[in-house]
């Protein structure tokens, strides 16, 4: 499982931006992969780093390099997010520093506590310290549950807005 496509909030009035991913072939290795969509220029907006962040360390999954391949441990939708942030924040260029984002993320923040996903939540919320404030949680899961959740939001162009109802209801039919 690779991640090819994602989307970002660009305006304060809830549109969405995406990117594509192209991959250099199906696998859970981020090297020789590139970003379409003016990636290139957009990449420096704290959205993406905030992004990545969060499909590191609000996860529970590895990928290790063996035999000459990267193989996941854990679920295959974890590592592909994985995958996905070192595509976006990473500089990938060898087996030896191809997953260099995650180690320095893991490194520079502490998981306080985890809630795994469940069919019944449809989220997992892990509970961090060292990202913004003394304590922070980041979620990821279905998007209608993850938005009832959301109070702010902040755009591709580092401008934070409130999450109102019509913003919610915008972006679910941007993403349904």
């Amino acid at each position: 499982m690779v991640a090819i496509k994602f989307a970002v909030i660009s305006g304060a009035d809830g549109s969405l931006k995406t990117y594509d991913v192209s991959e250099a072939k199906n696998s859970y290795s981020p090297l020789g992969c590139s970003i379409g969509n003016n990636y290139e220029q957009d990449k420096k907006a704290e959205v993406f780093r905030s992004l990545a962040i969060g499909c590191t360390l609000n996860n529970a999954s590895r990928i290790d390099f063996v035999d000459n391949d990267f193989k996941r441990v854990g679920e295959p939708t974890e590592a592909a997010l994985k995958v996905l942030a070192e595509k976006m924040c990473g500089t990938p260029s060898s087996p030896n520093n191809a997953f260099d984002f995650s180690k320095n993320t893991s490194k520079n923040h502490k998981i306080i506590a985890t809630l795994d996903f469940t069919s019944e939540r449809k989220v997992m919320s892990t509970v961090v310290s060292g990202y913004k404030n003394a304590k922070d949680t980041l979620m990821k899961g279905a998007p209608d549950r993850v938005l009832a959740k959301c109070t702010q939001f902040v755009s591709l162009g580092n401008n934070k807005g409130e999450m109102t109802s019509q913003i919610r209801d915008k972006l679910m039919a941007q993403v349904n």
